[in-house]
Order: C-alpha cells, then sequence, then structure tokens
C-alpha cells in the first residue's frame, strides 16, 4: 500500500487493541514459553539457517513473543555477536529478558519495538527475524520496509 493510502489516525485504534491484546497475554505466553518454543523448533531451525545467522553477526528479532527466535540465535552469532530481542508489548519483553538472564546470555539485550516503526538505525543488523508475527502487522508493506531499512547490505530477513 503507497503512503498516499495510508491512513494514521485509521490503523491507530487497531494498532493499540493489538498491542494491548499481547500486553494482556504475556504473563501466559511466558508460563508457556518452552512449550511454544520446542513445537517449533523446525521453523526457528528454518528461520535462522535462511537468515545464514553466524558467528559475529548482529540479529534483530521481531515480536519475539517469549524470545525464542534470539534465545536460539544467540549461541550462533557467538562472544562477538548480538541479538536484540524486541516486541510491541513490555511484557513480553520483559519474558524474553528473564528467559536470556537464566540461560547466562549474555550476548542478547532487550528492547521494547513496533515492527511497523523500528527505532534502530539504519543498516544496523546483518539478520531480523520474526517467527510469528509480521501476521499481527496492522500494514505489513510498511513493517517489511522498515525490516529492510534495518538490514545492512547483503543482511538477510527471515
Amino acid at each position: 500500500m503507497g503512503d498516499e493510502l495510508r491512513d494514521e489516525g485509521a490503523a491507530d485504534p487497531l494498532r493499540q487493541a493489538l498491542q494491548g491484546m499481547w500486553g494482556s497475554v504475556a504473563p501466559a505466553w511466558a508460563d508457556h514459553a518452552d512449550y511454544v518454543d520446542d513445537r517449533a523448533t523446525p521453523v526457528t531451525i528454518a528461520l535462522l539457517e535462511g537468515a545464514d545467522v553466524g558467528p559475529g553477526h548482529r540479529v534483530l528479532e521481531l515480536a519475539c513473543g517469549a524470545g525464542g527466535v534470539g534465545l536460539a540465535a544467540a549461541p550462533r552469532v557467538g562472544a562477538d555477536g548480538e541479538v536484540v530481542i524486541t516486541d510491541v508489548a513490555p511484557g513480553m519483553v520483559e519474558a524474553a529478558a528473564r528467559r536470556a538472564e537464566a540461560a547466562g546470555l549474555a550476548n542478547v539485550t532487550t528492547a521494547v519495538r513496533d515492527l511497523e516503526s523500528i527505532d534502530e538505525p539504519d543498516a544496523a543488523f546483518d539478520a531480523v527475524v520474526c517467527r510469528e508475527g509480521l501476521m499481527f502487522a496492522v500494514e505489513p508493506a510498511r513493517a517489511a520496509a522498515e525490516v529492510r531499512r534495518v538490514l545492512r547490505p547483503g543482511g538477510r530477513a527471515a
């Protein structure tokens, strides 16, 4: 959808409702994080391989839920890499931060970020991954443009 067709005011109530919904389910999502990650292991592996995540890379996980993909990326990037795990719901980010800390992952940071307006610099990441969140973007084309913007030249999204 082109900018000329976008009505920011019309999208805001839907965007706020979705953000509130994810915030309200964050505690239960955190309680079931291991189950979700176990169920999604093949998808997570495919995402990390598709994004060619490797040693020294800087990786952004969007719409993290409890952070399963980012946590799986951390060993792949190693001590010289960094994984930034993000979600629009602060409760989800808090759950991911607790899990990263419990796993002793010093190369993981967390932040509240909206995948349609990623508060990160241009060309800041080697890879962007998102397992189950892009489908909830109010404006998917806007989210995809943001992913492209934060990727370094030659970077990959999955």
